[in-house]
């Protein structure tokens, strides 16, 4: 019995891990969207450059979820 429930517990804990990533990246992302977009809307460098740097935290979120993704998978012959 409790072996089920640990199955359970750590299908659950990896469900999260992904979910907070997801959740991550859609948040950057729109962060993304309205910097450059009003920094082009009035012309200010400072909110672009921002929006710009927003990006490059966006693709490491994005990255992250791939990998974590890669990483919670069982191994198998090759993988152990």
């Amino acid at each position: 019995m409790r072996y089920k429930r640990r199955i359970m517990q750590n299908a659950l804990e990896k469900t999260r891990k992904l979910r907070v990533l997801k959740l991550s990246t859609i948040a950057i992302s729109s962060v993304v969207l309205v910097e450059v977009v009003l920094g082009l809307a009035v012309s200010s460098l400072a909110i672009l450059s921002d929006g710009l740097h927003a990006l490059l935290d966006a693709l490491t979120t994005f990255g992250l979820f791939f990998a974590t993704r890669e990483a919670l998978k069982p191994p198998d012959a090759e993988h152990t």
